[in-house]
């Protein structure tokens, strides 16, 4: 396992001191040498303990009874050590297996009689269970009062494997599953509820030991597995974390050589004639040095350093001696008799490992804790060392407490691209640190609070601390502190200590001075929803479970296990670094539930948001609507149905290709975005286009080979690209059915001859798509109403001759259709469904038009008033109630047929001519003759049934103007005009009443 650092340096670096925490002691065993590994001429020598009560301990990684090397939790001989897990319930009579994978040390003593007791509840005899082994290696296995006692065969220092319980009849243990023990149950029908202890606390506990693994089956279901060895979610040094089944462990650590969750290689001195000694080979003037180390409890003696070099027989803090790493209460200095570089608050338990380096030379002097927080002098300095101590303050005898993890001394000539590598390969190997402790963060730590129970009592302290720190904070302070409170009883969350809990979406926290705080850079949340991360954006005035604060109601519920914010220059690793530390705690790594429904509404600081497995996920509606997004991830979207609005009003320029195989409901799904293309979805099995694209200015043109709908049908297509900056369309919608104001005030120029042939509704479909020049033959064939459809489209100038509308529908409207279109004529189509023509083509640009069958037509209101007609063909208005102003205005209109002889509508609506051809100044007399003898000829009376019987209508006038230099009217005009008032028919003619 050794160095060879010219991997990293340069050979020229070799004749200096190397030494690491790597040893090939077993556990516990003494260490008398560190092996330097350093080359060269210059190698100094070994740190060395000829003083076997003064040696550190080892902690290395061990194997279990199956053979696999890892961790442990490692249990000294110290009082107050102990970690405590669920509370389970054995009921009445029931069975249960403990199994537990350890190593023991040291035994009990036999006077008085003491015994260590690895894994049990913390009831006594006759209500718990558990098991202990006496100083002679005898187990004593118990339950609910019945216990064994037998020898085990177990021996120090070897991993053994030992299964305890009742199993129906009998109290029972093995030893790698070998039977040791067993007797007959006594009364088992107490039902037992307690609290799951690691290394039970009673006082007559004793002995050295670590626990691999330790589980508990009751009525064979697992209630508790918690894997030292195996588990990479439990990390080194953890005082919290969660078990694989039955929720978190916590340690209760006493003393300098505490209870510790053993993962990495460790020395352990215990400050208090713990060190290790050696020579330096070389009188050593300036250096480099790397310490990865972890304070253990108080940290030892004042004063006392944990690396130091000194003058041959001279003292550490000296003006030729230097304190490379020392401790001044709970300051972390770099001293000697000329310089100190104090990290303030560093020399604590609670920091966990760090790395600290240091640069001397004899006019600088750098300091920095993981590659952040420098502090320099350019104090003159005259260091002269051939000695180096660990662990204790020469000649003072002052001993530090800590578990060494690397150490290193180079030169201080290396560059800083060698530092790098070196800082790099320390890191890499220990876990150390990352971007989250160095260059800037906010965590706020639910472990870490200050209180337990709810957020109450502020004056006295309850509050949730936040810490940033590195060189990018903007000043020198090692630590700025944000608090969260909330000081609103309804709005207050609770906390066990371990999770913060947010019950409604009433809960949040604020920050203590009432002020917005601007919080940019990747925040990582980790709850028992999933584990979220995403880049922020600008000032907040609140946290809550899911980071920020969208909107008052979209507030989500559940536990935090941790919030943190890195700086917007985090690597996708860091992120992923920051996302594991929070789910090795507990919380859930993907979507925990099946919906997202609102979880993160009105977030308008979130502008990315980073991939999270979404793979149980249903519901995606309203989930980042009205967010800042202006990048989203590829998430695994296999599983949802309701998209609704899921994206609705955010900032978005390209989206993923996404699966879509599954979604029923995508209403508003990407609503006013700023998409410059959109890719190919297919989404055959959703009924719910409804303005999915309404709004996306910049989307300039849609994919043919999306499939929208095809599977299912009467597909909703309300408003989908309403607004949009498409220029053509060429997709087929054959499933659609509602296409209600779907292109209405796009950018569309052209429209292709797409298949909507089960459309029945496109009221307002293309309405002011003002740009439109081009309009394919669509196959709208059941389609019922197409009122304002095209209204408005002003560069419209033609229509297709092959466009099927309605034909095969009843009952056809197409009220306002082409009202104020740009169509200069209109083609032969089809029309003989139709039933309403009111504006139709009114305000349009027609000046011919083909003959149509409109012999159902009842409605023809203003149809075609207002245009640039000089002829008219001879259509059939049979079924016409009403004809109000169907041709005003029409001054080119010179021929108007005579179309009225076989009128015979089912009633007639007063008002029926009003205004008809008013204002047709140029209409010629013939045209008036046309028209008036044919409505004679029809033979109907101006009365609601057309009959001699029928209420009369209240406007029964016929308004005609017409160009009186054409002649004046004729006698068959006059014999009608006279038959027409005996009918009760009012005959007005350039606004003279005849």
């Amino acid at each position: 396992m050794a160095l060879n650092i010219s991997t990293l340096t340069n050979p020229a670096t070799s004749g200096d001191v190397l030494a690491e925490a790597l040893t090939t002691a077993d556990f516990l065993e003494g260490v008398p040498v560190l092996r330097n590994l350093a080359r060269g001429s210059q190698k100094g020598g070994d740190a060395k303990q000829s003083v076997s009560l003064n040696q550190p301990r080892a902690l290395p990684l061990i194997k279990n009874p199956s053979g696999n090397l890892g961790g442990y939790l490692y249990i000294p001989n110290v009082t107050g050590n102990y970690a405590t897990g669920p509370s389970v319930t054995i009921g009445a009579n029931q069975t249960w297996e403990a199994e537990v994978d350890m190593v023991v040390t040291q035994f009990g003593t036999s006077s008085p009689s003491k015994y260590v007791i690895p894994f049990g509840t913390q009831a006594g005899w006759n209500g718990g269970i558990g098991f202990w082994i006496n100083h002679n290696a005898n187990v004593v296995a118990w339950s609910k009062g019945r216990y064994t006692n037998t020898a085990s065969g177990i021996t120090l220092n070897t991993p053994f494997n030992i299964k305890y319980g009742f199993d129906g009849t009998n109290v029972f243990y093995k030893i790698n599953d070998v039977a040791k023990g067993s007797v007959s149950g006594n009364d088992q029908s107490a039902v037992l509820t307690a609290v799951l202890q690691l290394n039970q606390q009673t006082v007559n506990r004793v002995g050295n030991y670590a626990i691999q693994k330790a589980k508990l089956t009751v009525n064979s279901a697992v209630v508790f597995d918690c894997d030292f060895n195996g588990s990479t979610s439990i990390r080194h040094g953890d005082t919290k974390f969660q078990a694989a089944v039955g929720g978190p462990v916590s340690l209760t650590r006493a003393g300098q050589d505490p209870v510790t969750v053993v993962k990495k290689d460790i020395l352990r001195f215990d400050g208090a004639d713990d060190n290790l000694k050696g020579l330096l080979g070389t009188t050593v003037t300036e250096g480099y040095a790397f310490l990865a180390f972890s304070v253990l409890g108080g940290g030892g003696e004042q004063f006392a350093t944990c690396f130091g070099l000194n003058s041959t027989g001279g003292a550490t803090i000296s003006t030729d001696g230097y304190g490379i790493t020392h401790r001044n209460s709970e300051r972390l200095q770099s001293f000697n008799s000329n310089v100190a570089l104090d990290h303030q608050g560093l020399f604590d338990d609670a920091n966990g490992d760090i790395l600290h380096e240091v640069k001397f030379t004899s006019g600088s002097q750098i300091s920095k804790i993981n590659n952040a927080d420098q502090l320099s002098s350019s104090t003159t300095t005259t260091i002269s060392s051939e000695e180096f101590s660990i662990a204790e303050r020469v000649t003072n005898g002052l001993n530090t407490a800590f578990d060494l993890e690397y150490l290193a001394l180079f030169p201080a000539t290396i560059t800083d691209a060698q530092a790098d590598s070196v800082r790099n390969y320390i890191n890499n190997r220990n876990n150390l640190f990352s971007l989250i402790d160095s260059q800037g963060y906010y965590f706020f730590d639910p472990q870490k609070a200050t209180f337990t129970g709810n957020f109450t009592n502020f004056g006295g302290g309850n509050r949730l601390d936040g810490y940033i720190t590195g060189s990018d904070n903007g000043d020198t302070d090692v630590r700025s502190n944000l608090t969260l409170i909330q000081e609103t009883g309804n709005d207050q969350p609770s906390t066990d200590g371990y999770t913060i809990t947010f019950h409604d979406n009433a809960e949040h926290l604020g920050f203590k001075n009432g002020v917005s705080q601007n919080l940019s850079g990747w925040q990582v949340v980790g709850t028992s929803l999933g584990t979220f991360a995403y880049r922020v954006q600008g000032a907040v005035s609140e946290l809550n479970l899911l980071g920020n604060a969208g909107g008052a109601g979209y507030r989500q519920s559940g536990q935090s296990y941790g919030m943190i914010l890195l700086p917007e220059t985090a690597t996708g690793a860091d992120i992923e670094e920051a996302r594991k530390l929070l789910i090795d705690r507990g919380a859930s790594d993907g979507v925990s539930g099946t919906s997202l429904n609102q979880f993160w509404r009105g977030r308008t600081d979130i502008l990315e948001f980073n991939s999270v497995n979404t793979a149980g996920v249903t519901d995606m509606s309203r989930a980042w609507q009205d967010a800042g997004l202006t990048k989203f991830a590829l998430l695994d979207t296999s599983s949802v149905t309701n998209l609704s609005s899921a994206f609705a009003n955010c900032n978005l320029a390209s989206f993923p290709l996404i699966d879509c195989s599954s979604i029923t409901q995508m209403g508003y799904a990407f609503y006013s975005n700023n998409f410059s293309d959109f890719p190919a979805i297919q989404a055959p099995l959703c009924s719910n286009f409804s303005g999915v694209w309404n709004q996306c200015s910049a989307l300039t043109s849609f994919p043919a080979g999306a499939q929208l709908g095809t599977a299912v049908s009467n597909v909703n297509f309300t408003e989908a690209w309403r607004s949009s900056g498409l220029l053509s369309f060429n997709t087929n919608l054959p499933t659609g059915q509602n296409f209600t104001s779907c292109w209405r005030q796009s950018a569309l120029t052209s429209f292709g001859a797409i298949d909507l042939s089960a459309g029945t509704t496109f009221t307002l479909a293309w309405q002011q798509a003002v740009d439109l020049v081009s309009f394919g033959a669509i196959d709208a064939r059941n389609g019922t109403t197409f009122q304002e459809a095209w209204k408005s489209c002003t560069n419209l100038t033609s229509f297709p001759a092959g466009a099927k509308l309605g034909t095969s529908a009843s009952n056809v409207n197409f009220s306002s259709a082409w009202q104020s279109s740009g169509l200069t004529s209109f083609p032969a189509l089809d029309t003989s469904r139709v039933t309403n023509m009111n504006l139709a083509w009114y305000d349009s640009n027609l000046a011919t038009f083909s003959l149509i069958d409109t012999s159902n037509v009842t409605q023809m209101n203003y149809a075609w008033g207002d245009t640039n007609l000089t002829s008219f063909p001879q259509i059939d208005p049979s079924s016409a109630t009403s004809m109000f102003g169907a041709w005003v205005n029409n001054n080119l209109l010179t021929d108007f047929p005579a179309i009225f002889s076989n009128w015979n509508p089912s009633t007639i609506t007063t008002g029926v001519f009003g205004r008809a051809w008013e204002g047709c100044s140029a209409l010629s007399a013939i045209s008036v003759e046309n028209i008036l003898t044919s409505i004679d000829a029809s033979g109907k009376y101006a009365t609601s049934t057309g009959a001699s019987g029928g209420s009369a209508l209240a406007d029964a006038g016929i308004d005609i103007d017409y160009n009186t230099a054409t002649g004046s009217l004729s006698a068959a005009t006059n014999a009608a005009v006279t038959s027409l008032k005996a009918k009760g028919w009012s005959i007005i003619v350039n606004n003279v009443t005849l």
